[in-house]
């Protein structure tokens, strides 16, 4: 199978085992970006750097190069290129989702219009432009509420608000941090993305779940579901996930009915999803359903407790091979994955030592920080540091040993 990839923004190396698992089910990756610093992988088949991000760049090679190759599917894991693939999934005449689902799975104001429309269960919400429409969305829906960008990812500038004071002082500066720096600069330029600004919505106060998922002939199915158990702050990128799930069946059932509602809302007829749910007085909520896999280690976290791959998943849904339903069974293997996150400066130096990426409880180790990079953290921004995923006998066990491994690391800023 010949498989174009595309990230429209490169991902450095994070995404090789991702690319690792394509070849193992027996595709030729042809590589798609727009970045000069590119993945340096060495197994792709063929690789395209792009002299912009400009879609019709972008569609001008693929249509060139399918041309040539004749690739069998598109493909991206990649949050910021799922409308790029769509647009050119339609272009090539290859199966993929519609572009109107691509950016109801995208643009969260849209996501939250599809919700609605189609009846799925999600909190009150208002896009809101400036703060006298933030203070009237607090008004008709009632604190607490969250603030977050339509266009963001990796929880960058979202903010639990809890006032009218505090909604006061944080809206404008949430306001300005995403028109200074927003994910979607990530996205390719010359696409109708949808609405660029902040939504306020409900919050809602229960416990909180991703799922991954697929979807075939429009009928959703379960392949793992991770619980967050981090401790609830002003902001949401302090992410810690463990796997198996501890909900009941009873509460697993209500969750899937909720993921085939918001499916279905958002017009996702086949291919993969990340989705996330928060419980609310005993009944689950959408806060978002991403067509793509899971970031950072979860789709590891599903193949060690439910032995099931997103990515082997997502490959044979864009090939069009059968992916047969299967219970949802977890193996008794316990994961945590950490998201590890540092301080606000210009990182000067990272040492890692040997012994944190080659223990042997690390099932994933990811550093997304680079010396050079300034490092945003809230208000100004939501940067990540990087990602580890560890197994231990207990939740409690795992957690300790992940927390421990990232105090090893050592992060210099300049001064």
């Amino acid at each position: 199978m010949k498989l174009l990839n595309i990230e429209v923004t490169s991902r450095g190396d994070v995404f090789h085992s991702r690319y690792d698992i394509f070849r193992q089910q027996g595709a030729e990756i042809y590589y798609l970006t727009a970045s000069r610093e590119s993945a340096d992988y060495p197994h792709f088949a063929g690789k395209c750097i792009l002299p912009s991000k400009s879609i019709d760049t972008i569609l001008s090679k693929a249509k060139a190069w399918h041309k040539e190759i004749g690739f069998n599917a598109i493909i991206t894991t990649d949050e910021a290129s799922v409308i790029s693939a769509a647009v050119l999934s339609e272009a090539l005449g290859l199966p993929g989702i519609s572009l109107q689902a691509a950016k109801n799975s995208r643009n969260k104001y849209l996501m939250r219009l599809s919700h609605q429309n189609g009846r799925a269960p999600h909190p009150p919400f208002y896009l809101c432009d400036d703060l006298i429409q933030a203070l009237r969305a607090g008004e008709k829906i009632g604190y607490p509420l969250i603030i977050k960008p339509t266009l963001g990812g990796n929880a960058e500038h979202v903010h639990l608000i809890r006032n009218d004071e505090t909604m006061r002082k944080q809206f404008p500066l949430v306001l300005q941090a995403n028109q200074n720096y927003s994910y979607c600069h990530h996205e390719a330029s010359g696409l109708d993305l949808g609405p660029n600004s902040l939504l306020v919505e409900g919050f809602l106060a229960g416990s909180e779940h991703c799922i991954e998922a697929w979807v075939c002939d429009g009928e959703a199915h379960i392949g793992s579901i991770a619980d967050r158990i981090s401790a609830e702050l002003e902001v949401f990128d302090n992410d810690l996930y463990r796997t198996p799930s501890a909900l009941s069946e009873k509460d697993i059932e209500k969750l899937r009915q909720a993921l085939q509602a918001g499916v279905s809302a958002q017009g996702i007829t086949h291919g993969v999803v990340h989705a996330e749910f928060r419980f609310h007085q005993g009944k689950p909520y959408i806060l978002e359903i991403a067509a793509r896999v899971g970031g950072g280690s979860l789709y590891k976290m599903a193949r060690l407790s439910y032995d099931y791959c997103p990515i082997i998943t997502a490959y044979r849904v864009a090939t069009g091979q059968l992916v047969s339903p299967k219970p949802l069974k977890k193996t008794g293997r316990v994961a945590v994955g950490l998201t590890m996150l540092c301080n606000q400066g210009k990182i000067a130096k990272i040492r890692v030592p040997e012994t944190v990426k080659s223990h042997p409880a690390v099932f994933n180790f990811g550093i997304l920080a680079q010396v050079g990079d300034f490092h945003s953290r809230p208000p100004a921004g939501n940067d990540i540091f990087g990602y580890i995923g560890v197994t231990g006998e207990s939740q409690e066990e795992a957690i300790t040993l992940a927390s421990l491994l990232f105090s090893q690391i050592v992060i210099t800023f300049s001064s």
